[in-house]
């Protein structure tokens, strides 16, 4: 019986960043067991138009090595559309520009220290990083909302702070943490643009270590974990890394831990012509607490719709519409105040979104566990 060292569950990019630093060490006794790679970032079989994850800031480090850059995300050409006006950015900076000014202070104030956290959540743990914070821990656990009122930032809530919420989290501003409100306006400090994901260039150092299958079971047993999968394979490792969405992790290992809440959205990708009300601006933020979300104009002239209800009705926003493609995302991610442990046992690890809504963070959860496996390889040798 073959028993491999570690198994990752899952091939998003929390299992990409495991696997990547695996290998970079030298170490090649491991198995990737996944149905896709990307997970929830995907592109379309034509390319150009990615959907998932819509852009890469400067500061992610790691993953802007393994993506394919398209157009910078122009902040001032988004247009928040609200029954009686359109307003723009420009809007918000001229009618309160010392509150802008001191929110681009707290901006700075918060991504310095997040970058530091960034570092030690590779070291320590996302969870324990959190809690070594003072500012980032004080952050996570605050509603949003509150937290922005009490420090003199509620006149630019409804037209400045929700939007750019809404567009990253598909949630409105009262139902997100003080810390995943304030990373949504990062894109004011740190320019972003959009990009296309390339499986090919993140996977090519550990492509013979992939298994296109899906996970069915997963037992501890003697010492070891034993997974089964769909096509009906058994494969037994010492070490188990837990990539796949946390719903999908709990109930494969009869877990019953808290999480955070599940987001969820419906994506259409459209090709059509909109309706006047509509026609200024590539990022159009429409609505919030539960209906359409917003409409990003791609540079191929289709595009993409968000909305939370399944019910949208395309026919409000344009003349004419074609459907090219949709798709449910079930989920888009998860969002609350609830810390995940990371390594709940020994030689298990969870990684992925648990704790925090964003591309570079759950790549570092992976980069977590790998640490963790050669340190304990280290220690053995």
């Amino acid at each position: 019986m073959k028993i491999y060292d570690t198994i990752i569950v899952g091939g998003g990019i929390a299992g990409i960043g495991c696997a990547r630093l695996l290998k970079e060490k030298g170490y090649d006794d491991f198995r990737m067991i996944t149905k896709d790679i990307g997970g929830r970032i995907t592109t379309p079989k034509t390319g150009h138009v990615n959907y998932g994850a819509y852009y890469c800031r400067s500061d992610y480090h790691y993953i802007k090595e393994f993506v394919q850059f398209t157009r910078p995300l122009a902040v001032h050409k988004a247009s928040y559309v609200t029954t009686y006006k359109n307003w723009k950015v420009w809007h918000i900076i001229c009618k309160h520009p010392i509150v802008m000014l001191r929110m681009m202070l707290l901006l700075r104030k918060v991504s310095k220290e997040y970058q530091h956290f960034k570092k030690r959540s590779e070291e320590i743990g996302q969870t324990e990083a959190i809690k070594e914070s003072e500012l980032i821990n004080e952050l996570y656990n605050a509603p949003a909302e509150q937290y922005l009122r009490e420090h003199g930032f509620g006149c630019i809530i409804d037209h400045f702070v929700n939007p750019c919420v809404l567009t990253t989290c598909f949630l409105d501003v009262s139902e997100v943490n003080a810390f995943a409100a304030i990373a949504c306006l990062f894109i004011l400090i740190h320019p972003s643009q959009e990009f296309e994901f390339v499986p090919e260039k993140i996977i090519s150092p550990f492509f013979e270590n992939i298994e296109e299958d899906e996970v069915t079971s997963v037992a501890h047993e003697n010492g070891h974990y034993r997974v089964r999968t769909k096509k009906g394979k058994t494969h037994h490792a010492k070490n188990l890394v837990m990539a796949t969405p946390i719903h999908i992790t709990k109930e494969l290992l009869h877990a019953h831990w808290d999480t955070n809440d599940m987001i969820c959205v419906h994506m259409a990708h459209v090709r059509g012509e909109f309706r006047h009300k509509y026609e200024q601006g590539e990022y159009i933020i429409l609505s919030s607490r539960g209906e359409d979300v917003c409409i990003a104009h791609q540079y191929n002239e289709t595009y993409i719709f968000y909305s939370r209800t399944k019910e949208y009705d395309l026919d409000k926003y344009f003349k004419r519409h074609e459907i090219i493609h949709k798709k449910y995302w079930h989920p888009a991610g998860y969002i609350g105040s609830t810390l995940v442990d990371m390594h709940p046992e020994p030689n298990l690890y969870v990684i992925g979104d648990n704790n925090f809504f964003g591309m570079e963070d759950t790549y570092i959860t992976g980069r977590f566990a790998a640490r963790k496996i050669l340190e304990g390889e280290s220690a053995t040798s």
